[in-house]
């Protein structure tokens, strides 16, 4: 894991100096992107939202880390807007957003949320299930809708 290496400082050789290469640098150097194409018709948008985390974070892969997601996994998405709701989750489910002032509590109904933009919906779903640290925003770029 560790190398020895030559470095010449001012005319000599310093053989103390040890460079540290990491597993995560050979790992990175060795994976390929993958578009990974998925298609949502029919399929609880929560069943669905488990299948892509486990590819971000690459619990499928032999190499995987906890405090590394997988490298450049690309997720294709088909068919967002016939995703399956069960229940009563479209008309009762409401979702909140506060804009700083008094008062100004916004709410909006899931069934306005999935009619105007299925793909934010559903990459809401996934960042709630993701870590909540500094991997979450690149690993939902990685998510696309066709």
């Amino acid at each position: 894991m560790a190398e020895i290496a030559d470095v010449t400082r001012s005319g000599t050789s310093d053989r103390s100096l040890i460079i540290f290469k990491t597993m995560a640098d050979k790992k990175i150097a060795t994976l390929k992107s993958e578009i990974i194409k998925l298609d949502a018709a029919g399929q609880a948008p929560g069943r669905l939202s488990t299948k892509v985390v486990g590819i971000l974070l690459g619990k499928s892969s032999a190499g995987y880390q906890r405090h590394m997601p997988a490298h450049e996994q690309k997720i294709e998405i088909a068919n967002i807007e016939q995703l399956k709701f069960t229940g009563r989750k479209l008309t009762d489910k409401i979702y909140y957003h506060h804009t700083g002032y008094i008062g100004h509590l916004k709410e909006v109904k899931m069934k306005v949320v999935f009619e105007n933009d299925p793909g934010m919906l559903f990459k809401k779903i996934v960042r709630g299930m993701l870590p909540k640290n500094k991997w979450r925003d690149k690993l939902l770029k990685q998510i696309s809708f066709k």
